[in-house]
């Protein structure tokens, strides 16, 4: 992607003695990789524990993520703007330290003020001409590869392309080399390009292709490769080897600190792995460090990504999907994310499953039992408070389901609808509620309590107190429909979008039955009590419902 002036901006964060330097630039293209760079001077890797770049689309509700790399000293984020629809992007830069602390782009409410800069569909030719894109046109690079240093007589253009006649006005495709018209020199045919070039000079040398019509020029594709001497050269050829080699990071970490005699060691690992072959595309990353712990959420994060052209994507391990605005968008979970956009994007269907929380088990130190006395001593009542280990607090399983079916080219008119499910799971934990469960728990936790407070315990089971309260299960699910719709061209966008969410703030006893509803004194049929338990695959209705309109 061409880099785009921009205004280059230093600013320091309160909160950390570090600064973060970083140039925004004027606009963003749409459909490309714009890379984003971060400079935080005197940051090392063993300063390092995460960076995030948060972004969001048109001033968007919530941000999606995206883990930035930090390598040789800078911070990049190849963020692609893939909304066909967007005009603008929101960004800022969060960086977790290992020290604890958190640096900002920017640094004054980065998540109220947010970075924003435009999205434009096309670039300049370098005379001022608008140069369009056209999505109908697919196209694969067979040689040279994108920056290869070859020997002059190794040069060999080959490109091949994918698209329906019919879905494209009449005109010819242009090929240049170093804004030098070449076509007439070069081999073509309807779904194939290849040219020979002579007497390259020794340098960087850019490949253009656009393709022609009356009115319009269309960029396909453009990149660039050196010419240099033949003992230097990087060779590639059109037999296909190189092509379709994947390309491979691996990173490794360490960082020592001593703090007051308190020793903490961090040892992390980064790898990704990525390629194509044809219209397919694939990459695997992973991140690894020696801090992830049974006691937090996932600290270690893998996952897959394949692609088939603008048609098929399968997202796999630790994936950042999004549905809308009002069900989830860009929050991390372990799962699978699946979209299919088919016949011209008129079908798009999206399926999401996974964990939004991975189980913590509770941990508990015991009963507390404390008698209270009155002024002169005696003993009017005893309490019992079951006590949890310092950060012994668990969290459930949290389960997601969602799915998404939208009709329609969202540039020209869309209707969808979607749905989210979202449920803890109260089989993961053993989780103590009253006097009840504690007994299925270990007799070590209730070894002080003596046969009267057992025979207390059994009658009111409700008087054993839990500390900070029991962790509770919840479940909501959402449904709702989106309606776009793009006027003049698309230079006028109309969206909408209406949700209702179903949430359970307790799911403890499943759905209401027709006792449970006597006793919170009304009535329900049993036919009622069957609907609920139906209902139950998508949300557990009982008394503790809160139905919220979106």
């Amino acid at each position: 992607m061409a880099l785009c002036a921009g205004l280059f901006i230093t600013q320091t964060s309160l909160f950390a003695q570090f600064t973060v330097q970083h140039q925004s630039p004027t606009a963003l293209v749409r459909g490309e990789m714009n890379t984003l760079e971060f400079i935080v001077p005197s940051v090392n890797q063993n300063d390092v524990q995460e960076a995030i770049l948060f972004f969001n689309y048109d001033e968007g509700i919530g941000f999606q993520q995206q883990e930035v790399i930090f390598e040789n000293g800078v911070f990049t984020a190849n963020l692609e703007i893939d909304n066909p629809t967007a005009s603008s992007v929101e960004y800022y830069f969060q960086l977790n330290l290992t020290s604890g602390s958190q640096v900002f782009y920017p640094d004054n409410s980065p998540s109220e003020n947010p970075v924003r800069v435009d999205i434009v569909s096309g670039r300049s030719d370098g005379a001022g001409n608008s140069i369009k894109r056209n999505e109908n046109i697919e196209f694969n690079i067979l040689s040279p590869v994108a920056g290869n240093a070859l020997a002059p007589n190794d040069v060999v253009i080959a490109i091949a392309l994918y698209y329906d006649i019919n879905d494209l006005d009449p005109g010819e495709f242009k090929l240049f080399i170093d804004n030098r018209d070449v076509t007439e020199l070069a081999d073509t045919s309807d779904y194939f390009i290849s040219y020979v070039p002579k007497n390259l000079k020794n340098g960087r040398h850019k490949i253009k292709l656009e393709y022609h019509t009356e009115t319009d020029i269309f960029l396909i594709t453009s990149w660039n490769f050196d010419v240099v001497d033949p003992s230097r050269a990087r060779p590639t050829g059109f037999d296909g080897n190189n092509r379709n080699r994947p390309i491979g990071r691996i990173e490794l970490g360490a960082r020592s600190q001593d703090i007051a005699g308190s020793t903490n060691d961090a040892y992390t690992a980064r790898s990704n792995l990525s390629g194509s072959f044809g219209l397919f595309r694939y990459s695997l990353n992973g991140f690894f460090t020696s801090q992830e712990s049974d006691r937090l959420q996932p600290q270690n994060r893998y996952g897959a990504d394949l692609q088939l052209g603008k048609w098929l994507r399968f997202n796999a391990g630790h994936v950042y999907p999004n549905i809308s605005r009002f069900t989830i968008s860009g929050r991390r979970i372990y799962g699978i994310n699946t979209q299919a956009n088919l016949f011209k994007d008129y079908f798009n269907v999206q399926f999401v499953y996974g964990e939004v929380n991975r189980k913590i088990s509770n941990l508990y130190s015991g009963v507390e039992r404390a008698e209270v006395t009155d002024g002169n001593g005696a003993v009017v009542d005893t309490t019992y408070t079951l006590q949890y280990e310092n950060l012994g607090k668990g969290t459930f399983t949290r389960k997601i389901t969602a799915a998404r079916v939208a009709l329609g080219n969202e540039r020209h008119f869309q209707i969808g609808v979607h749905a989210m499910k979202v449920e803890d799971d109260t089989t993961s934990l053993f989780n103590i509620r009253n006097f009840n469960t504690l007994l299925e728990a270990p007799a070590s936790l209730y070894s002080n309590l003596n046969q009267g407070d057992f025979q207390k315990l059994e009658d009111n089971p409700e008087l054993l107190q839990i500390q900070n309260g029991s962790v509770r299960p919840q479940g909501n699910f959402i449904a709702g429909t989106t309606l776009k719709m793009g006027l003049a061209k698309n230079r006028i966008r109309l969206e909408s979008e209406t949700v209702a969410s179903a949430l359970n703030n307790d799911i403890y006893g499943g759905s209401l039955t027709v006792q449970g509803a006597d006793d919170l004194g009304f009535d329900i049929t049993q036919d009622d009590a069957d609907l609920l338990a139906s209902l139950s695959q998508l949300i557990i209705i009982n008394e503790n419902m809160n139905i919220l309109p979106i």
